[in-house]
């Protein structure tokens, strides 16, 4: 616990066994800059420790890059650094024999872990042959590219991890495309080694800081998805009992993710809208060349004959007029679908069987009372179902288009 009052100078510096400055407070700067810390492993210790900088206070910045080497782990665990922390072509591996190389659980060769940067993180262009933690960690401005961190398979712990800004949103100074943005950020979230939906969130909501609220929006929608996917992993190794509740909530995420992109995309919503009311306008279309669409009359209007209520046609009563062009498919459709808006379409017509319907079969008599074709009884649930579905779409769509979810991002 060696307290420097000024700057120590460790630039080029070579050194063989571990480097200890656990609890040591450097007032100035820290320059490690194309040092090699070649670490030796005690005896009984399971870990090669290059830089043991446990709970390490440094007043202005570290610099840890430039051609930087160590053989073996670097240990920052609550460091504290009041300035920048600069690791640019910094190089970390371990001997091929050191132990922590061979667990299945590694050791982290360069641990973050709860330590604060008041300034910036410099991770670039840097060679680190495995798994690093920022676990809690928190950073005003990340400065950050793909190459700066551990070599692709190795796992990059972000659990809790915090920044105020990203300089490199897309991870890449020089490529600023949406697309690029989105890839590459999800890939160092996918790195994890296991999944915590509170990285996903906070680079969400950095993203929409910055502007980039698209790029915040599919962050948030991966999240969505990996929740989902967690969830049904757990439901899986739960109770028999619990599945089915479970399950179906599960299920109407999932659609709500398929039909409304989790609320936050206004294109989903319209494509959702626009093939329902294809479904529907092709559904009734198909009923009414069929004839199974019949004129609504009103009892006021009508003739009645015993049980019949319908027209006077000759001498006899016809109740089964056949709709025909007295309603267009595709605005009956939408009569339906859409509550609260009335094309007085809906009122014009109802499922029945007109003269000339084509019957494919007949259900047997229910209670004595009417003798119920199928189609038009499967065409009366369909219009049922087609109503309240619209209902539910519509609102979703609303919610969707009126960006109230949009929120959660800021």
């Amino acid at each position: 616990e060696a307290t420097v009052g000024g700057n120590l100078e460790l630039h080029s510096a070579g050194c063989v066994g571990t480097v200890k400055l656990s609890g040591a407070r450097i007032r100035g700067d820290l320059d490690a800059n194309s040092a090699m810390f070649v670490g030796r492993r005690a005896d009984g210790e399971n870990r090669t420790l290059a830089l043991d900088a446990m709970d390490l206070h440094v007043g202005q910045s570290f610099l840890f890059g430039r051609g930087a080497f160590t053989r073996g782990d670097v240990n920052l665990l609550r460091a504290r650094i009041d300035g920048d922390l600069g690791l640019y072509r910094f190089k970390a591996s371990r001997r091929s024999d050191d132990p922590a190389s061979e667990s299945s659980l590694r050791e982290f060769i360069l641990d973050l872990g709860w330590a604060s940067v008041k300034g910036n993180l410099v991770l670039e262009a840097n060679d680190i042959a495995g798994a690093i933690r920022l676990a809690h960690a928190e950073v005003r401005v990340l400065c950050d590219t793909s190459t700066g961190y551990a070599r692709d398979g190795e796992v990059i712990d972000l659990s809790g991890f915090r920044y105020e800004a990203l300089l490199h949103p897309s991870m890449n100074p020089l490529n600023g495309d949406s697309a690029a943005c989105v890839s590459a950020r999800l890939k160092w979230l996918s790195r994890m080694p296991a999944h915590d939906p509170q990285p996903y969130m906070w680079l969400s909501r950095m993203l929409a800081r910055d502007g980039r609220v698209d790029e915040a929006r599919d962050v948030f929608i991966e999240k969505q998805n990996r929740d989902r996917r967690q969830k049904f992993a757990e439901i899986q190794r739960g109770a028999i009992s619990l599945r089915l509740p479970r399950l179906t909530i599960l299920l109407c995420s999932q659609l709500f993710h398929w039909l409304f992109g989790d609320g936050l995309k206004p294109v989903n919503a319209l494509m959702t809208l626009f093939f329902a009311a294809v479904l529907g306008a092709g559904v009734f279309w198909y009923a009414n060349t069929q004839k199974l669409l019949v004129v609504d009359q009103q009892p006021v209007a009508a003739s009645v004959s015993e049980t019949r209520i319908g027209a006077l046609a000759s001498t006899d009563i016809v109740d089964n007029i056949w709709c025909g062009r007295n309603i267009d498919p595709i605005i009956y459709a939408i009569d339906i679908f859409v509550p609260l808006i009335d094309f007085r379409q809906e009122s014009q017509c109802r499922v029945g069987a007109a003269n000339g319907a084509t019957r494919l079969a007949t259900f047997p008599q229910v209670f004595g009372v009417v003798s119920v074709d199928v189609q038009v009884a499967a065409l009366k649930y369909f219009k049922a179902a087609y109503s309240i579905a619209g209902w539910i779409l519509v609102s979703l769509a609303i919610i969707t288009f009126s960006g109230t979810l949009q929120r959660r991002l800021e």
